[in-house]
């Protein structure tokens, strides 16, 4: 890729800045920009949605023996689960109007440096990253919580371990059932 550059004054030239938003290096800071923008919106969205969960969530009564705290460690992995399936649901909700909204500031303020970074690839790589969550959350992590938090481990053995062979177990059973009807 070809950057042109400017002169310094003392013979030497400098890459310019402008230019190099359509090279090589330009592509990478862009997929950086669009990396950190996704990871802002999902923390902020996250604890959103965590502190959500924890207002509705019932109560958990805890004791001081090993099965309670096993029984705390489940609830908790579930109750980060459900966070995280909320945080895609609020996602998925308000993309379309941030995404209605980013069109018209784009429009309006065509030339502004600090609103260029507001572009379509964004957009589509947000709407791309919120629709595979939502169907992982949907198809997986939501069936996974639910079983994982209901799950008592098989017969004679108790802890975390168990809990999630049956839970697998119960998965698979249940992906094996729907392939079969």
């Amino acid at each position: 890729a070809v950057v042109s550059t400017q002169s310094t004054g003392d013979g030497t030239s400098s890459p310019n800045v402008f230019e190099l938003e359509r090279t090589d290096d330009g592509q990478f800071y862009q997929a950086v920009r669009h990396a950190i923008m996704a990871m802002l919106v999902s923390v902020v969205l996250y604890m959103v949605a965590y502190v959500i969960v924890c207002r509705i969530k019932r109560p958990h009564v805890t004791n001081s023996s090993k099965e309670d705290a096993t029984e705390a460690c489940v609830y908790r992995i579930t109750i980060y689960m459900c966070s995280f399936t909320l945080s895609v649901s609020l996602a998925a909700s308000l993309l379309l109007p941030s995404s209605i909204l980013s069109c018209e500031i784009v429009r309006h303020y065509p030339n502004s440096y600090y609103i260029k970074w507001i572009n379509g690839k964004l957009i589509q790589d947000l709407w791309n990253g919120v629709f595979l969550c939502s169907n992982l959350s949907l198809f997986l992590l939501l069936p996974f919580s639910y079983f994982f938090l209901e799950s008592e481990g098989f017969t004679g053995t108790r802890g975390i371990v168990a809990r999630l062979k049956e839970t697998f177990a119960v998965l698979a059973l249940l992906s094996l059932g729907e392939r079969c009807a």
